[in-house]
């Protein structure tokens, strides 16, 4: 299930979950209240240890970026709103310690602070102004919750990230588990590890919408 968050943005509950501090769903782009209490950026959540969950395709080294597939279709959606630009916004959710592998891995559970831009560099001046409102409300309404990165969903399917996006990246995020996550209209999402002015992709895995928090390997 997923919830509207505003300023523009999803969280998804896992089916059953009753998530106390979730807005309800007939709230629509709204503005999130300002909280009485959150911790300062960067806040930092010690990963819990989890199986990965089994994904829909098998990737041939494992992934390190998990996303729920009614998520994907979302973030699909909000960049494909308007065609003649580029959408793209703060990618939360929740990381995790494999216990048989020791993987670090991280689910995509939502996004928040969805716009459309003409460049990258409108996107990071629309960044800058909205990051502390994003950060604190999504602190507010899920508290275990982590800005894992970025994701940038292009119109274009053979459009490549570059130096914009290197440097975007490395100007906002400082935690080397944090990913770009590049949404091409007609391919597969491809995971972004940046680091030392350049990228590296890496396969992301896609979690089925119905799986619930008990549906992980064995």
């Amino acid at each position: 299930m997923t919830t509207v968050i505003g300023p523009i943005g999803v969280w998804r509950s896992s089916p059953g979950v009753d998530d106390t501090h979730a807005p309800p769903t007939s709230a629509s782009h709204q503005t999130l209240e300002k909280p009485s209490r959150v911790c300062d950026w960067p806040c930092v959540i010690e990963p819990a240890r989890k199986p990965v969950r089994p994904t829909a395709t098998p990737t041939e080294v494992p992934p390190s970026v998990f996303v729920f597939s009614d998520v994907l279709d979302e973030l699909r959606f909000n960049a494909s709103w308007r065609p003649d630009r580029i959408g793209g916004g703060l990618l939360a959710g929740q990381r995790f310690i494999d216990p048989q592998t020791q993987q670090a891995y991280v689910e995509v559970r939502g996004f928040l602070a969805g716009t459309h831009v003409v460049d990258i560099g409108e996107f990071g001046r629309y960044l800058r102004v909205q990051w502390k409102a994003a950060t604190a409300g999504l602190h507010y309404h899920f508290k275990d919750a982590e800005i894992l990165g970025w994701y940038m969903g292009v119109p274009d399917g053979d459009r490549r990230p570059g130096s914009e996006e290197v440097a975007l990246h490395e100007a906002f995020f400082d935690h080397t588990w944090q990913r770009a996550l590049w949404i091409p209209s007609t391919r597969s999402p491809v995971a972004l590890r940046i680091s030392g002015g350049t990228y590296s992709p890496e396969p992301v895995g896609i979690i089925d919408a119905r799986a619930s928090d008990d549906d992980t390997t064995a």
